[in-house]
């Protein structure tokens, strides 16, 4: 998700959009290899298409500055791990040795990607807070408290995706596989809100 969110900054969110969805089809392919679900000749021109999306989006991007093209890699690469641990995340819920309930998964999940990112504010982001935060926060004429309010409003949403993220993994029909599927939605729902939110039109 790291390589995500840096992504999606440095690319823009209509570009991270398009490419983040392609989770979808990393989640088949990954779900045919490692839990064994089979895919038909049409899906597979399906997977070989977006694949050829994403190609001529990245290429498309190097046009835009190097760090939209960088950006985008970034995203490519990241949508492709989370599509891994999707799958990896419903091999272990669903594994016959293991009685692992979502929401214990997802406070496991949550607690060993919380103590990374702490050791990375520690050792790196300590180092640099004038530069990386504070300068960049008096550019945007933003206050403390207004960060505070935005990375708690990103926290909850964080949560309510997160568990049920999980228990679609664990309990939905095609675990996954279905939960790449909604990525889908989800693009849709990213456009909308630009739009809204940065062009105020849908014209």
């Amino acid at each position: 998700q790291t390589m995500n969110y840096t992504g999606s900054t440095m690319a823009g969110p209509t570009i991270f959009a398009i490419i983040y969805s392609s989770v979808t089809v990393w989640t088949a392919v990954m779900s045919r290899f490692f839990l064994g679900r089979s895919m038909d000749r049409f899906q597979w021109l399906g997977v070989i298409l977006v694949f050829g999306g994403l190609t001529i989006t990245a290429f498309g991007s190097v046009s835009m500055g190097p760090q939209i093209y960088h950006g985008a890699l970034l995203v490519i690469v990241g949508s492709a791990l989370h599509a891994l641990m999707y799958v990896l995340s419903e091999q272990i819920m669903n594994a016959p040795n293991c009685n692992m309930s979502a929401r214990k998964y997802c406070g496991v999940y949550a607690s060993a990607a919380c103590f990374g990112y702490f050791l990375w504010q520690v050792f790196y982001t300590r180092q640099h807070v004038e530069k990386l935060v504070l300068e960049p926060m008096k550019v945007a004429n933003t206050t403390i408290a207004s960060a505070a309010a935005i990375f708690s409003a990103i926290g909850i949403v964080s949560l309510v995706h997160s568990v049920t993220f999980f228990h679609t993994v664990k309990f939905f029909p095609g675990g996954a596989t279905s939960a790449g599927i909604m990525k889908a939605l989800q693009a849709v729902l990213v456009f909308v809100a630009t739009a809204v939110v940065f062009l105020w039109s849908f014209g």
